[in-house]
């Protein structure tokens, strides 16, 4: 029995693989994304309901409509009021070409739109261009339009020879463009900027703090007719990394210095960076070696979810995702610390999100204690998601009204849990009914 003539029940486990990093949802959208491209799901292909989706690949049904949601926004899928969801996508036809009557440069204007979507905080996602099989860039940059319906273009000058030429755009990460609409080929004019920027030169660095690197370098002369726009800066922790859009932590810097407040403590890190001008980004500086700081001894780490600094407990700082929602019912007195401040049960971050705290020692031991309280629903079941720390499962269906007892009551979970090897603490919520929810919590 299928839920469609040419895509049987039985596929759907070996059609959609949901491994690779990142969360189940974002994860399960990739997969159908590359499906849908490779044609293993057909256009035009009904595809399961949201239940017997999940229940086929034994996933929460939040996880496939979140991701039916994303694949609608892109294009790849129609959904219909009363109707199951299609397979929208049109593949490009084969053998395309562009064809230009002279060899000599060429502006290519790529005209896009795309919104932030399920990757929240991602606000550039460059790719890579190809022409005729030879490697232009791995890092054009596509900053955020806003919505699916709003355009911007963005261009690079390229060499193109007489006749047909192929052109390709490829993605490099999860988080990469999927509406593009035009391409427009245009010969460059005499007097423009042609040449790509020399290399920046003498960049250097120094560690202010245990998490903060300020660099600098020679800004890079500008080739005649161009004008040096904005550098590029790429990091990574492999003295042999080359860079790419996948470890360029920086971009359209308008000076030719940068402080890195993502730097962690006690490590040792290789940045390049990169001139860009109207023709292109520079070859990228050789890498520069700078540590940070020792981490500095772990104290009490205290953050109100959602809320302003209180008492010890800083205001809401380290998350990414999620939104705020308050209460204004009484919060019972049960459960709760001797000297806790009640203000940080009237406050709580909400929805898919996660909590990143740096400074600890690598692999120290430390309890982290996360505050709840059930701010809306009024029965058991109403509200269920998990809770991970650095990537190990240590709440699963976490029911707060359950736990507590009642709403608006608060409650407290300790975990004994170790600091990774950069000395960090990554605490994941993630929905499986409605929004997870988090009050507080306090690392120790």
């Amino acid at each position: 029995m299928g839920f469609d003539g040419r895509v049987t029940r039985l596929a759907w486990d070996t059609l959609l693989p949901l491994d690779g990093a990142g969360p189940l949802h974002q994860r399960l959208e990739r997969a159908l994304r590359e499906a849908i491209r490779a044609g293993r799901v057909p256009v035009g292909s009904a595809l399961p309901p949201s239940r017997a989706l999940a229940e086929e690949l034994r996933c929460s049904r939040w996880a496939v409509t979140r991701a039916y949601e994303q694949l609608v926004a892109e294009g790849y899928l129609e959904a219909r009021v009363g109707s199951a969801t299609r397979v929208k996508w049109t593949p490009p036809r084969d053998g395309r070409k562009t064809v230009v009557p002279a060899a000599g440069p060429y502006t290519l204007a790529f005209r896009y739109a795309y919104s932030t979507g399920l990757f929240g905080g991602v606000l550039n996602r460059p790719e890579g261009i190809k022409v005729n099989g030879t490697l232009v860039t791995s890092a054009m940059d596509f900053p955020v339009t806003g919505d699916f319906e709003t355009y911007q273009t963005a261009s690079i000058v390229v060499n193109l020879r007489a006749g047909a030429n192929s052109i390709q755009m490829f993605n490099l990460d999860g988080a990469s463009i999927s509406r593009v609409d035009t391409l427009t080929v245009t010969p460059v004019a005499e007097g423009s900027c042609v040449t790509l920027p020399p290399t920046p030169a003498k960049l250097s660095g120094l560690a202010q703090s245990a998490t903060l690197i300020n660099l600098s370098w020679s800004p890079s002369a500008a080739p005649a007719s161009c004008t040096v726009k904005s550098y590029d800066v790429f990091r990574s922790t492999n003295p042999a990394f080359v860079p790419s859009a996948d470890n360029e932590i920086a971009n359209g810097l308008a000076s030719a210095a940068y402080a890195d407040k993502t730097a962690l403590c006690n490590l040792t890190y290789y940045y390049s960076v990169a001139a860009v001008d109207e023709a292109g980004g520079s070859v990228p500086s050789l890498p520069f070696t700078v540590s940070t700081n020792a981490c500095p001894a772990s104290s009490t780490i205290q953050i109100n979810s959602g809320g302003p600094a209180v008492s010890s407990f800083l205001a809401d700082e380290d998350f990414s995702g999620g939104s705020v929602v308050a209460t204004s019912e009484a919060i019972q007195t049960v459960n709760v610390p001797k000297g806790l401040p009640m203000e940080v049960f009237q406050d709580s971050r909400t929805g898919n999100f996660s909590y990143t705290v740096k400074g600890f020692a690598p692999n120290s031991n430390h309890t982290v204690t996360l505050y709840f309280v059930e701010p809306t629903f009024d029965g058991v079941g109403s509200r269920l998601f998990n809770v991970s720390i650095n990537g190990n499962a240590v709440l699963s269906n976490f029911d707060v009204f359950l736990a507590a007892g009642d709403n608006d009551t608060p409650l407290a979970e300790k975990i004994s849990a170790a600091a990774d090897g950069s000395g960090q603490y990554v605490i994941t919520f993630t929905p499986v009914l409605n929004d997870a929810v988090l009050s507080g919590l306090q690392i120790k």
